[in-house]
């Protein structure tokens, strides 16, 4: 599969990699005119055995995400899995992570003072 060009010309990137919800050009080309795609934050997602990069969070959601399923696998039946993690960057520094573990929602909250 040939790369495509970014728009800026400064980069390629490959068609799997379109919309995946990791800025692959550095002018963001390959996440533009997307539908019902959510950035992730930082560096957390897996890559599906096609190449293909989802958030961390997408995995052992009850969607298929990766075309060889594998996100969806025997691993998600088991009932120690975290699931739903959701992270809220608040602008006064806090991030708060809040999870479902078996029968409970968790959270952590976190405040960062300078960077």
């Amino acid at each position: 599969m040939k790369p495509k060009l970014c728009d800026d010309k400064q980069g390629c990137y490959h068609e799997s990699e379109k919309c995946d919800g990791f800025n692959d050009c550095s002018d963001k080309s390959d996440e533009m005119y997307c539908q019902n795609q959510s950035e992730c934050l930082g560096n957390e997602f897996i890559t599906c055995d096609g190449d293909t990069k989802i958030c961390i969070s997408r995995v052992c959601d009850g969607f298929n995400d990766c075309e060889d399923l594998s996100d969806e696998g025997d691993q998600c039946n088991h009932k120690d899995n975290i699931k739903n993690i959701s992270i809220d960057i608040k602008k006064d520094g806090r991030i708060l992570f809040t999870w479902a573990h078996q029968d409970s929602t968790n959270e952590f909250e976190i405040l960062i003072y300078s960077v």
